[in-house]
């Protein structure tokens, strides 16, 4: 599968640490939402979509089952990030 499409809106809140939210679409036919972007300590990074349990620990809703995707996923959501960042300033 590969990243066909990538839809983000910026967080405008500048007191959360998710900096965008949105979607990812693989070959034009599955769309994964509740893709987010959260700025950490060490930079942005991509989190994909989870839910919490009743014990308090995050589980995967979806997730890519190699690193290649994963990876793929991961650059495509941030290049849209830094692209919506440079031409919203």
């Amino acid at each position: 599968m590969q990243v066909t499409k990538v839809n983000l809106t910026l967080n405008r809140n500048s007191e959360s640490k998710r900096a965008a939210f949105g979607s990812v679409t693989m070959d034009n036919v599955l769309v994964i939402t509740g893709v987010s972007v959260f700025n950490g300590e060490k930079g942005a990074f991509v989190k994909l979509p989870q839910y919490k349990t009743k014990d308090g620990k995050y589980t995967d809703i979806t997730f890519p089952t190699t690193a290649e995707l994963r990876k793929e996923i991961q650059q495509a959501v941030m290049a849209k990030f830094e692209e919506l960042g440079n031409s919203k300033n």
